[in-house]
């Protein structure tokens, strides 16, 4: 580990002992806030972090606001899945949205 993963190590887990638990939020705006004290999985930059996905699934956060978070081989995945799961499995669009992200946290290799 380098001497800046160290330095954002110690900084985190200062983080932790000092600051209350605080979870993640979405905004107004639909942005991702992450405040300190936000549980270790909500950390998404650290090594030992969650996926920021994932994170963005547990607080329910409309498919629009996760868009704007997706890589483009991701989108265009998580479109091409939705349409399937829409037409073939005869979801509502968001009901194949939202299936299509959960699949999306659970396959973490696309």
């Amino acid at each position: 580990m380098g001497y800046l993963e160290t330095a954002f190590a110690a900084v985190e887990r200062m983080n932790q002992e000092m600051a209350p638990a605080r979870p993640p939020y979405l905004d107004a705006h639909g942005d991702l806030v992450i405040p300190f004290g936000a549980p270790p999985e909500a950390l998404w930059w650290m090594p030992e972090g969650g996926s920021l996905l994932a994170t963005l699934v547990n607080l329910d956060a409309d498919t629009d606001v996760c868009r704007r978070y997706l890589d483009p081989g991701r989108l265009e995945w998580l479109e091409e899945r939705a349409a399937i799961l829409e037409h073939d499995a005869g979801h509502s669009r968001r009901d194949a949205e939202r299936e299509a992200l959960r699949i999306l946290v659970e396959k973490k290799s696309i």
